[in-house]
């Protein structure tokens, strides 16, 4: 979308790698990295980024702490209390459903990670 495109990649510089590389480039593709935390890679690639065009261009990694000061009062909660209020099998179900289609836009339209939700949340 044209419009949410900060042109973060519009000009992509090829990376020449040699044999050795291209081994070890491999090697991590092949890796599970579920298990590390989504601020490692921000950190990374926010550092990766030269401070002047990070600055123009907005670029920066939202720790999760940050996220969710405004996901909890805004989204967790509500849910939570309409959950807990049920009385119903049937009303958990509706609420069920509406959960199931809820969706919530991101404006920011990071090109980090995902959001990864420990567990427990």
């Amino acid at each position: 979308m044209p419009y949410f495109d900060g042109g973060l990649f519009s000009t992509i510089e090829p990376i020449v790698l040699d044999e050795a590389e291209l081994d070890l480039l491999e090697v991590a593709a092949r890796s599970d990295w579920a298990r590390v935390q989504p601020s490692i890679f921000g950190n990374i690639f926010e550092d990766s980024l030269e401070a002047a065009f990070r600055h123009r261009s907005g670029a920066h990694y939202t720790a999760e702490s940050d996220i969710m000061r405004i996901v909890e009062p805004t989204v967790l909660r509500p849910w939570r209390e309409r959950i807990a209020g049920a009385r119903t099998l049937g009303e958990l179900e509706r609420i069920g459903e509406e959960l199931g289609a809820f969706r919530v836009l991101d404006p920011a339209c990071g090109s980090g990670t995902s959001c990864t939700w420990p567990s427990g949340r």
